[in-house]
């Protein structure tokens, strides 16, 4: 159905095989790969995302080290940094602190949020500066060192397989020649960190289109479907070529993305009637799936704009 209705029709990866993608390629990669599985997508940002962070630090050694591997697919690693974004923000303390030590730096706390962590060789995680709270250090952490545990997967609502869950810290002692890049207090707005970014847009747009998808195939035995969907394609197709287009408006891009897959899965759950609601059945699923998004990297303002609009409450835009 993608290629049906012009999404997709330039994107043929054997021809990009030993290129460099630009980011709307790139983009538009997830987009497919979300439609397939939300599960193993999202797995997949979280390896970039450490990736990214390595490429962008400061630390050449650490480059030479782990780049090779990283790319060849021999070593695996994943990143927890939501507690300096949006998680655990409402606490009176950061959920994981460093401090200087002679070697390096000394990490306490836990890193609530970090994805596949079981099977991960090196775990990308930053920390707030006890002696300078304004500033944080981003550093990679082999998952058997001394001072690391990752703690038992959490029982979540849905994306259970992504084995998500907490990674704690107790006196963990990183020397100099695992960190990142800083301290500073500029780690997280200026390393690709800032939530609402476009890659959980295009999870959110890849979703959606599978449930889209499901009601477009409903429609040609159910003609009182048909006008739901045009206008949910129609939707899509704006938000999508938004997308492309590398906006700059990535909140409000965003929160559309996220009032679409809400309503996309609900509409093929309507669809389905009673047999979506049965356990095992897709849509029940892909439901599930769709909450995701109010709570996966959303920045406060797409919340608080999200909320205004469940209760029908006159907003400003979540940029302003």
């Amino acid at each position: 159905m993608f290629r049906e209705y012009g999404v997709f029709s330039w994107f043929t990866p054997k021809a990009y095989q030993g290129t460099e993608w630009s980011d709307s390629q790139i983009l538009a990669g997830y987009v497919e790969l979300a439609a397939s599985c939300l599960t193993a997508t999202f797995v997949l940002t979280q390896r970039s995302a450490a990736v990214s962070r390595i490429i962008k630090g400061t630390n050449q050694e650490l480059k030479q080290q782990l780049l090779p591997e990283l790319s060849q697919g021999t070593i695996h690693a994943t990143i927890g940094i939501s507690h300096l974004t949006t998680s655990h923000q409402h606490l009176g303390q950061p959920a994981l602190r460093a401090s200087f030590d002679a070697d390096g730096i000394v990490v306490q706390g836990f890193s609530p949020w970090v994805t596949a962590a079981e099977q991960a060789d090196w775990l990308v995680v930053a920390a707030t500066m006890v002696e300078q709270p304004d500033q944080q250090v981003m550093f990679a952490v082999p998952r058997q060192h001394p001072g690391v545990t990752v703690d038992a997967p959490a029982n979540l609502l849905a994306l259970s397989s992504s084995r998500t869950g907490a990674v704690l810290f107790n006196d963990c002692r990183i020397p100099r020649r695992w960190i990142i890049d800083g301290p500073n207090d500029q780690l997280i707005r200026g390393g690709g960190g800032k939530t609402g970014g476009l890659q959980t847009s295009a999870l959110a747009l890849g979703h959606a289109w599978q449930a889209i998808e499901y009601l477009n195939k409903q429609s040609q035995r159910r003609e009182s479907l048909a006008p739901s969907v045009h206008s949910l394609i129609s939707q899509w197709q704006v938000l999508y070529q938004r997308l492309l287009d590398l906006t700059d408006d990535s909140e409000q891009l965003r929160l559309g993305a996220n009032q679409l897959v809400m309503t996309a899965t609900q509409a093929a759950m309507i669809a389905a009637k009673g047999a979506g609601f049965v356990a095992g059945h897709p849509v029940g699923r892909w439901c599930r799936e769709a909450l995701f998004f109010l709570v996966w990297s959303c920045p406060q303002n797409v919340a608080n704009a999200q909320l205004c609009e469940l209760a029908s409450i006159a907003n400003t835009p979540p940029n302003q």
